[in-house]
């Protein structure tokens, strides 16, 4: 007989929504696309250090030893899978103790997690708030409250959070990955700040200095073919400045 263990760990449940209709319409093409999904799925657990524990026709069953590894995982599966196979899913993800004998895994967390899983609407995720006090940094996640669940047989209730879509690094292979959207804020605030200090310093300037540096301004604003009012009067610093800092940024 095998050991029984009881242990914490994240649990996932995944699930394809209108499986029975698809089946219905087409097996053969329904079924080669639940094989493909299970590869994916296969990799990007593989990525993120998740072990698939069953699969259920179109659902599946995993863990995580860590829920920022399965809330990324929970991400990239529905930003990238669904678009891929043309699918939808569901994704529904909790916290708690499972029981496992080497074979089989069962125990309380893991009907609330499907309980979860079946709650989400399509391509979307749900996490309980038991997982949500694991992640290291709450505030990294896009997480919007959806409020409390009574679900059948279940005495307490379960506030739950979705995870609004966005960009991410997803851990899928052969994907293009784009920068950032913290990156790009963080060197569009430098630029602006950049920009800022010039204004500043033009602004402070001696009007010997303001008359010399719009000469030079204005040498360059005559040969550039965008920039066409050299004469402008120089008595309206306000008016000045922006033309010539443009020439001068160009």
């Amino acid at each position: 007989m095998n050991e029984i263990i009881r242990k914490n760990t994240c649990i996932m449940f995944t699930d394809v929504v209108g499986y029975t209709a698809m089946m219905e319409r087409d097996e053969l093409e329904t079924f080669q696309v639940v094989l493909q999904l299970r590869k994916m799925l296969g990799d990007v657990h593989d990525l993120h250090d998740g072990k698939l524990l069953q699969f259920i026709g179109d659902g599946s069953l995993s863990t995580f030893d860590s829920a920022d590894n399965a809330v990324a995982a929970a991400m990239a599966i529905r930003n990238k899978i669904p678009a891929l196979l043309n699918i939808h899913l569901r994704i529904g993800l909790h916290y708690g103790a499972i029981i496992q004998d080497g074979t089989n895994t069962c125990g309380h967390a893991i009907n609330l997690a499907s309980r979860i899983e079946d709650s989400a609407e399509e391509d979307s995720i749900l996490l309980s708030q038991s997982l949500v006090d694991q992640l290291e940094n709450v505030a990294d996640y896009p997480l919007v409250s959806q409020g409390d669940f009574q679900f059948k047989n279940v005495r307490q209730s379960l506030e739950l959070y979705s995870i609004e879509e966005e960009e991410i690094s997803s851990g899928m292979p052969l994907m293009t990955e784009k920068v950032p959207v913290r990156f790009l804020t963080r060197w569009s605030s430098y630029f602006a700040s950049s920009l800022l200090m010039v204004l500043f310093a033009f602004l402070i300037m001696g009007s010997n200095e303001i008359d010399s540096t719009m000469v030079e301004a204005e040498s360059c604003c005559e040969s550039h073919v965008h920039c066409q009012k050299p004469n402008q009067d120089r008595t309206r610093l306000c008016g000045l400045i922006p033309d010539r800092i443009a020439c001068l940024l160009l």
